[in-house]
């Protein structure tokens, strides 16, 4: 007979790091689980009323929470999210709404902003045009009723002209040889020098009388030309002018032309006070009018009328 067979020595159990681990690792998934599930309902509907959405009027059951459930829960969840999002939105809810504000200067729309920058650019440019148009017609009105006057002005001159070519009043006459001729008057310097009194009668024999200034231009102009007489004649002559016919009347006291009328020409005399014991006559010399003792001899300036 055998021996019996005695027990073999059992070993003390020894705790497994293992298994512990892998407690921890599932204590602490739950917890996780726990947090998740908890972040997750508060942000979704409540799991009541998508209890209630699924399955009419049965009462909602109490959910299970546990690393058992997390798939069931989270395929729930996605469906009802679903659901929920799938449903029509209500009239009022569209209506009030507020739409977004879009970027002006954004890319979408930078097509549209260069458009309007053109039609901008493009209506300036036609207005600046329609101005200048506008000024060159209102400029080129101005001018043509400008020349317009003018040609009626030119046709008037040319009518009175041809109006009048046939009067014989209107017909210039020169004078004759030798004579200086200003407007209707001629006048002569003859070349021998006398006193004033015998200027009177060298005049006359040519049908003329000594100088009678009428206007302030004719005796600026034979001053002019009795300068211009004196200086082509020689130095070495005693005249030192030409006697006007204007003399200094002791008994009226008063400045006479030679025809008795009385001087209203203001004459550029620097000493009009004559000596008192002679009489002063006046004449033309370089200097201007001047004047002399009528005894004096000096050049005649006879004046007459174009014949």
């Amino acid at each position: 007979m055998g021996l019996p067979k005695q027990g073999l020595p059992t070993p003390k159990s020894q705790p497994d790091p293992f298994a512990e681990k892998n407690e921890q690792e599932m204590s602490g998934n739950s917890r996780s689980g726990k947090a998740i599930w908890g972040k997750t309902q508060s942000q979704l509907l409540p799991l009541a009323s998508v209890t209630m959405k699924f399955h009419g009027s049965q009462k909602a059951k109490e959910i299970r929470k546990g690393p058992a459930h997390w798939a069931n829960a989270s395929e729930a969840r996605l469906r009802a999210q679903v659901q929920f999002h799938l449903q029509p939105r209500s009239k009022w809810e569209v209506q009030n709404k507020v739409p977004s504000q879009r970027c002006i200067f954004g890319k979408a729309i930078w097509w549209q902003v260069s458009a309007l920058v053109l039609v901008a650019a493009a209506l300036t440019m036609f207005c600046i045009l329609m101005f200048l148009i506008s000024t060159y017609m209102m400029r080129a009105d101005i001018m043509y009723d400008m020349i317009s006057h003018q040609q009626y002005l030119e046709k008037r001159v040319r009518d009175a002209i041809q109006q009048e070519a046939g009067n014989p009043a209107l017909v210039c006459k020169s004078c004759k040889q030798n004579w200086l001729q200003w407007a209707d008057n001629c006048y002569l310097g003859p070349r021998e020098p006398m006193p004033w009194n015998e200027c009177l009668d060298h005049c006359r024999s040519y049908g003329a009388s000594l100088l009678i200034g009428k206007t302030t231009g004719e005796m600026q102009f034979l001053s002019f030309e009795a300068r211009r007489w004196l200086a082509s004649k020689s130095t070495l002559q005693i005249a030192e002018g030409y006697w006007m016919g204007l003399r200094y009347n002791l008994s009226q006291k008063s400045w006479n032309w030679a025809d008795g009328s009385i001087l209203h020409l203001k004459l550029p005399i620097n000493e009009i006070q004559p000596p008192f014991s002679t009489n002063a006559c006046v004449l033309f010399a370089k200097d201007g009018v001047v004047m002399d003792r009528c005894s004096s001899i000096n050049y005649c300036l006879c004046k007459g009328i174009v014949s």
